[in-house]
C-alpha cells in the first residue's frame, strides 16, 4: 500500500489530469463517489497540514498586513473585476454567474495539497487559504446580492461555523497524527504520504462530475461553454495572482496564482443550499477541469524555474 501512494504521489500532476476525465466517462462511478466529496475535501488539507513547516506559517500568519492584503484581493478585489470583465464581454447570464461566484470563493481548500505536490510555498498557501476560508462567511452572501442580486438564505454565522468546523477539524486531525506518527518515518514517506492526498483529490474529481455527462448530452452547448469560460478564467486569475506578488520569489508567486486560480466552489454550494441552480452546479463542476488540468503546467514552469541556469532541458 505504502509502495501505491508512493506511486501516486510521484504521478501527482498527470493522475489528476487524467481523473478529472474519469467522472465524465464513467457516470456511474462518479454517482457512486459522489457522497463521499466531503471527506475527499477534507483529507488533503489535513495531510498537506501534517506536512507544513509551522515555522514558516506563522511567519506568514505574524504578518498582518500581508494577510489583509491578501483577503482583500482575493475576496475582495477578484470577484469585482472578474464581475465588471464579464460583463463587458457580454457572457452568456448563467456562466456569468457561475463565474462570479467562483470568484467570490475563498481559495481550494485543498491548495495547500496542490502546493506541495508542485514544490510550492506550502505555508503561503496554508495561510491564504485558511484567512480567506474565515473570511467568506461575511463576504461571500453580501457580495453575491450586490453583484448578483442572489439573497442566499444562510447566516454569516452559520456558514462561519460550518468552515471552522471543517478547518478546525483538519487541524485537529493533523496534529494527532503529528502526535502519533513518528517525524522520521514522515520524512522517509513523504510521497506516500503526497499519494494518500492525491488519491483523495482524484476521488474528488470523479465524484464531483456526477450528473454532468447527462447535462452534456442534453445541452452540450451549455457545457461547452462552462468549460471554455472556466479554461480561461482560471489561468488568468492565477496569473493576475502572480502578477500581484510584487516583491516575492518565483515559488510565492506562482503560489499566489494558484490560490487566485483556484477556488473552493463547494463554498458557495453550501451558501446556495439547495436553491442552486443545477446549471450552477454543472458550472462548478466543469470548472474542475482546469484545476486538475493546471498542476501538469505549473509543474514543468516549476521545474524551469528550479532548474539552474545553462543547464539542459530533460522534459
Amino acid at each position: 500500500m505504502i509502495r501505491a501512494f508512493a506511486l501516486l504521489g510521484r504521478r501527482a500532476a498527470p493522475i489528476l489530469a487524467v481523473s478529472v476525465f474519469v467522472g465524465l466517462l464513467i457516470p456511474p462511478l462518479a454517482e457512486l463517489c459522489r457522497p463521499f466529496l466531503l471527506p475527499a475535501l477534507f483529507v488533503p488539507l489535513m495531510v498537506a497540514l501534517i506536512r507544513l513547516d509551522v515555522g514558516l506559517a506563522l511567519d506568514y500568519a505574524r504578518r498582518p498586513w500581508l494577510v489583509l492584503a491578501l483577503v482583500v484581493g482575493l475576496m475582495g478585489v477578484a470577484p469585482v473585476v472578474v464581475h465588471g470583465v464579464v460583463r463587458l464581454l457580454g457572457v452568456d447570464e448563467a456562466i456569468a454567474t457561475g463565474v462570479v461566484l467562483m470568484a467570490t470563493a475563498a481559495p481550494l481548500m485543498a491548495a495547500p495539497a496542490f502546493a506541495l505536490i508542485l514544490g510550492l510555498d506550502v505555508a503561503l498557501a496554508t495561510v491564504a487559504a485558511t484567512a480567506a476560508t474565515l473570511v467568506a462567511p461575511f463576504t461571500i452572501p453580501p457580495l453575491a446580492l450586490l453583484l448578483l442580486g442572489l439573497e442566499l438564505n444562510i447566516s454569516a454565522g452559520a456558514l462561519f461555523l460550518r468552515l471552522a468546523g471543517i478547518v478546525g477539524g483538519a487541524l485537529a486531525g493533523a496534529l494527532l497524527c503529528r502526535r502519533l506518527i513518528p517525524a522520521s518515518w514522515l520524512r522517509a514517506n513523504a510521497q506516500a504520504v503526497d499519494g494518500f492526498a492525491v488519491f483523495w483529490l482524484a476521488f474528488f474529481a470523479v465524484g464531483v462530475m456526477a450528473g454532468v455527462t447527462a447535462k452534456l448530452f442534453a445541452e452540450p452547448g451549455y457545457v461547452l461553454g462552462c468549460l471554455a469560460a472556466s479554461l480561461i478564467a482560471n489561468p488568468a486569475l492565477q496569473v493576475a495572482g502572480a502578477l500581484a506578488g510584487v516583491g516575492f520569489d518565483w515559488r510565492q508567486r506562482l503560489t499566489l496564482g494558484l490560490v487566485a486560480g483556484n477556488r473552493n466552489m463547494a463554498l458557495v454550494l453550501i451558501a446556495l443550499a439547495d436553491r442552486a441552480p443545477f446549471e450552477i452546479v454543472v458550472f462548478f463542476a466543469v470548472a474542475q477541469v482546469p484545476m486538475y488540468l493546471m498542476p501538469l503546467a505549473l509543474q514543468r514552469v516549476a521545474r524551469r524555474l528550479r532548474r539552474p541556469p545553462g543547464s539542459p532541458d530533460r522534459n
